[in-house]
Parts: C-alpha cells; sequence; structure tokens
C-alpha cells in the first residue's frame, strides 16, 4: 500500500525518526493508528456514560427512584441469591 502523506504529516513522521523515537514510518503510523483506536474506544466510552447518566436523571426527575437500602437489598439478592446480615 502506498500513502501519500501531507507536508505537515510527513515532518512530524521525519522528526519522530531523527528523535529515535520510532525505527520505520511504519512505526510512527502504527502508533497513530493505535492511539486513534484508543481515543475512540475512549470516546464511544464516555457517550456510552453520558447516556446512562442522563437516562438516570431522567428517572430521578420523574420520580422512578427507591430507597438506597432497597437498592442494596436488590443488588444481594441478585449476587448472593439472599440479603446479607446487617451489620
Amino acid at each position: 500500500m502506498t500513502i501519500n502523506l501531507p507536508a505537515d504529516v510527513a515532518s512530524f513522521v521525519n522528526s519522530q525518526l531523527a528523535n529515535g523515537a520510532f525505527q520505520s514510518p511504519d512505526e510512527v503510523l502504527r502508533a497513530a493508528v493505535q492511539s486513534f483506536e484508543r481515543e475512540t474506544e475512549r470516546s464511544r466510552q464516555e457517550n456510552k456514560l453520558r447516556e446512562m447518566l442522563q437516562a438516570a436523571a431522567d428517572q430521578v426527575r420523574d420520580g422512578q427512584t427507591i430507597d438506597v437500602d432497597d437498592a442494596f437489598d436488590e443488588i444481594e439478592l441478585e449476587l448472593f441469591g439472599q440479603k446479607l446480615a446487617d451489620e
């Protein structure tokens, strides 16, 4: 595969090679793509969290809440099949 890089990108790649950070242009581009993949995944996770927080805020606004002790009782039942003894 042949890729033509814009001058500013080629300059960055060359500077990374010159300062010894990478051994080849392929390594620079591979690292850049991996960084982009991580950033894309982080952004996806942030968006999912925002959606979950918005859904929770909507539930609170609509009065769809339960007592925190009841919530923990439900979690204990789901995880352990029984309510644990109160400490």
